[in-house]
């Protein structure tokens, strides 16, 4: 474990939450604790552990596997994830930290989720449209 917020972070119980958002929420929420925990171990040694690139490419693999299911549309998908996932770390962190601090950070590794989400799905989908000619 890296620090205790992060690791906590990864460690949690699911919470409750609408069952169409349940999924999404927590894929989304588990992804952001591991790129917090990967962030940590990088400041911390330099690098990451094989363990949290295992987890990082196993959760981020996970989102995009959702928004590639996804009829809405790939904005409606981010819409609908960051609401979720927010929702499911906020529970999760309990008030533990300042709230306008903790949403400006949890939007900043939301938006580099999504920004390494959406990289994976275009490169998904030129693969899967190359392999159909």
């Amino acid at each position: 474990m890296v620090n205790g917020a992060a690791a906590a972070l990864v460690e949690l119980d699911p919470v409750t939450i609408p069952a169409q958002e349940k999924e999404l929420g927590e894929a989304t929420a588990a992804a952001v604790a591991v790129l917090c925990a990967a962030v940590q171990s990088y400041a911390h040694a330099g690098e990451l552990t094989r363990e949290i690139k295992s987890m990082g490419s196993e959760r981020i693999a996970r989102v995009a596997r959702l928004q590639l299911d996804h009829e809405g549309g790939d904005q409606d998908f981010i819409a609908m994830a960051r609401r979720a996932g927010m929702q499911v770390l906020r529970q999760r962190l309990n008030g533990a930290f300042d709230p306008a601090q903790c949403d400006a950070t949890l939007d900043f590794y939301l938006d580099n989720l999504f920004d390494i989400v959406s990289r994976v799905v275009r490169d998904e989908r030129a693969f899967r449209a190359a392999a159909a000619h």
